[in-house]
């Protein structure tokens, strides 16, 4: 970090179908342009490439901005957030604690796209994190493995399956047990399955604002 300059983290939300792009100072800085002009082109070149495939925005975007010779090196990226029109999610995870943050992140951002409130998308998630967590920590031992997670949006409510393919071991002791509690205050329809084959969670919320018929 640079002496005198501090840095802050913001968190943005960026709606579906919108574009973000990314860019080093030579797109817009050069000897022969304020900065603030450079600027004024790039929001005018970026808000013409609305509704735009994103595979070719970057392309006009410097066809419209650079000269023939820029003066500078110029990094461009673009981005842009699909929208979700599965209404089904599937995701297969090793077996392993770090992966839980990257299922979070998906879960989360498929029950956003789909419409789902806050509280209710925070609420499935914390449930299929721990029913993950479970699967992990009894399933499997030293060996790898790997836990499946299915979801789909049906009658006002969405259902999430976690399915592991491991032979659950015996609890120690007193303690447990704390984890389905929680899935059950998240998700009060939950059911458990257990064969030869693995152990499948499924769990069942009605959301806000809906009546299951």
């Amino acid at each position: 970090m640079a002496a005198g300059w501090a840095y802050r983290e913001v968190v943005v939300d960026v709606d579906p179908a919108a574009k973000v792009v990314l860019y080093t100072d030579g797109l817009i800085d050069r000897r022969d342009l304020a900065l603030e002009e450079g600027l004024e082109r790039l929001l005018a070149a970026a808000s013409s490439e609305r509704g735009r495939p994103v595979e070719p925005v970057c392309r006009e975007l410097i066809n419209a901005l650079v000269p023939s010779e820029a003066a500078d090196d110029i990094a461009l990226l673009a981005m842009e957030r699909l929208r979700v029109r599965d209404e089904a999610f599937r995701l297969r995870m090793p077996a392993e604690p770090a992966e839980l943050r990257r299922m979070r992140r998906a879960l989360g951002g498929w029950l956003r796209g789909i419409g789902v409130e806050l509280e209710d998308t925070n609420d499935l998630v914390l449930a299929c994190a721990e029913a993950c967590s479970n699967a992990i920590r009894h399933a499997y031992g030293p060996s790898a493995g790997t836990v499946d997670i299915e979801a789909r949006r049906d009658d006002g409510a969405v259902e999430v399956v976690v399915r592991d393919f491991g032979r659950w071991r015996q609890r120690r002791g007193q303690d447990g047990g704390r984890g389905l509690a929680l899935i059950e205050a998240l998700a009060p329809s939950m059911r458990i399955e257990r064969s030869e084959r693995g152990t499948v969670v499924t769990m069942r919320r009605t959301l806000r604002g809906s009546v299951s018929v």
